[in-house]
């Protein structure tokens, strides 16, 4: 019988380390979900800033033609410069378009 009862106080100190442990998982889990959030917060506002850019380097495009306003044709080396921040906008597009649809498909947004 002694051993029985050494046997039950071990039963409940294991099932209290279990729920010690349980809930230290959870704790953990929750945080976890909380970092989650914030990447996604952010990634989402990278992607919101990016696509203002994207809009605000088309008007400019736009705004700009192949010639300035006094009629002269641009040289190659401005349209070129103008063209490279706009390659690199659309590759932030990209890359950010492509990190959305893989949180989207993972379940995080």
């Amino acid at each position: 019988m002694l051993s029985f009862r050494s046997n039950m106080s071990l039963s409940r100190e294991d099932e209290g380390m279990l729920r010690a442990a349980l809930s230290s998982f959870r704790a953990k889990e929750e945080e976890i979900e909380r970092k989650k959030m914030e990447v996604c917060d952010c990634i989402l506002s990278h992607l919101g800033r990016i696509k203002e850019e994207t809009k605000r380097l088309a008007i400019i495009r736009k705004q700009n033609g192949s010639e300035d306003d006094s009629g002269e044709d641009k040289t190659t080396e401005e349209q070129e410069r103008g063209g490279g921040e706009a390659d690199e906008a659309q590759h932030g597009v990209a890359f950010f378009s492509l990190v959305r649809t893989l949180l989207l498909v993972s379940g995080y947004i």
